[in-house]
């Protein structure tokens, strides 16, 4: 299996948020290991820097990426970044520049891609990604970076019955503490839809009433994601399966 490696320079920092003095002390330390992975048991975890700063088409960063995904022999391939790609909520909804990346997940077999940012649980459905060119991913810095494209849904998927979905799920599970955004989007698809994505239903359950926090558990070709709130109550449950 992979084990743990590091990338530098896959965008500039430079004086973004008062980074200089932090980098003048961590020296080569940062940013190279604001990207690494791990493996525990049979899952790989690519763990990236989605920061603002980052541009996700830099050559550098999709080469360690795609060279970091294929050295692992996991059953199961993990993504895990801050700023989630498919987001429904308002509040980041225009951060969206790791979508950029969504053809590579797939390529390299990824089953789940792990955010958080926004104060909420979401849970999309099985999909694929086909971005229209960079859009504004490439804005290095700016807090809009809207990345449209085409989505190709799998509907069937429900996690219980059907459970080998065709592309990948993206959780935002960002209710661990905090105030909770978007009051009343709980149950409620008709508020998920945005004209910029065309309407596309691609988000399957979202959670913003109660603190919660995600519990994930593998055996074998078999993940299971439980979302429990801060009364100990499951509001979401759905199990993945693979071959090897």
């Amino acid at each position: 299996m992979g084990g743990v490696g590091g990338v530098g320079g896959v965008g500039g920092v430079g004086g973004v948020g008062g980074t200089d003095g932090f980098r003048a002390c961590a020296g080569e330390r940062y940013p190279r290991m604001g990207n690494y992975s791990f493996d525990y048991g049979d899952a790989h975890f690519l763990c990236l820097d989605s920061n603002t700063y980052v541009d996700p088409t830099s050559p550098g960063w999709t080469e360690f990426i795609t060279q970091d995904l294929a050295a692992t022999d996991a059953r199961w391939k993990i993504v895990v970044y801050h700023h989630p790609a498919f987001n429904v909520g308002r509040t980041h909804y225009r951060e969206q520049h790791m979508r950029v990346l969504s053809p590579l997940f797939e390529r390299m077999g990824v089953s789940l891609v792990l955010a958080g940012h926004e104060h909420v649980y979401q849970r999309t459905r099985p999909f694929t990604f086909a971005p229209a060119g960079p859009g504004a991913a490439a804005a290095v810095g700016s807090g809009h970076r809207l990345v449209p494209g085409t989505f190709t849904v799998d509907t069937s998927f429900d996690g219980e019955t059907v459970t080998t979905p065709a592309g990948i799920i993206y959780v935002t599970t960002g209710a661990g503490g905090k105030e909770l955004y978007d009051p009343g989007f709980t149950n409620a698809p008709e508020q998920w839809l945005h004209p910029e994505d065309g309407d596309v239903a691609y988000n399957a359950r979202m959670f913003t009433d109660l603190h919660s926090f995600s519990v994930v558990e593998i055996d074998g070709p078999s993940l299971t994601l439980r979302q429990v709130d801060e009364q100990g109550r499951e509001v979401d449950r759905f199990r993945i399966t693979r071959g090897a």
